[in-house]
């Protein structure tokens, strides 16, 4: 499976990336709920610097490589997007056409594998 993100498929985790308070509310809840400390400051600023250089590279080799919260911040950008959501809602009103939400609904899915193929849990 090719490791490399596409345009899309990186502007699909940004967006979700781009919630980080989302993010950080959904962290604190899944963190306590399965009974483990929240990371610190300076690991949330470790983790999320790996994943936005992961995406600078557009390279998910090494996804292995990063840290616990990293992979679980990449993780939920997935697991988390409203993205293909958002295409069909968008589609619905007539704001994008059928060729444009397949072609939105198959980068999500692609993204998907990759992430599953570099041993992540989506």
């Amino acid at each position: 499976m090719n490791s490399k993100l596409t345009p899309l498929q990186i502007e699909i985790l940004r967006d979700r990336l781009s919630l980080d308070d989302c993010l950080l509310e959904v962290m604190r809840d899944t963190y306590y709920e399965d009974g483990k400390a929240m990371p610190s400051d300076a690991e949330l600023e470790l983790a999320f610097g790996q994943v936005n250089a992961l995406l600078v590279t557009k390279n998910l080799e090494t996804a292995g490589n990063m840290s616990e919260h990293a992979r679980w911040i990449l993780e939920d950008c997935y697991d988390g997007s409203t993205w293909t959501d958002r295409a069909d809602n968008a589609f619905q009103d007539g704001e994008i056409s059928q060729q444009k939400l397949a072609a939105e609904r198959r980068a999500f899915e692609n993204l998907g594998e990759k992430l599953r193929a570099a041993g992540l849990e989506v």
